[in-house]
């Protein structure tokens, strides 16, 4: 689990450059802030469930 937590930030911005999706689209979609994107990508803070399960859409 831990290395879940630890490398899901890194893994969320790889990913999303990969889909070609900004941090202020995401942000969108999940219907926060982008600044939270930025903080979820730097392990600042972590996404909740609901925004996990949305992303994995």
């Amino acid at each position: 689990m831990t290395f879940i937590i630890q490398n899901f930030g890194p893994n969320l911005a790889r990913l999303r450059i990969e889909k070609g999706v900004s941090q202020t689209q995401l942000a969108e979609d999940l219907g926060i802030g982008k600044q939270s994107v930025s903080d979820y990508e730097k392990q600042k803070s972590y996404l909740t469930f609901a925004n996990l399960d949305k992303i994995a859409e």
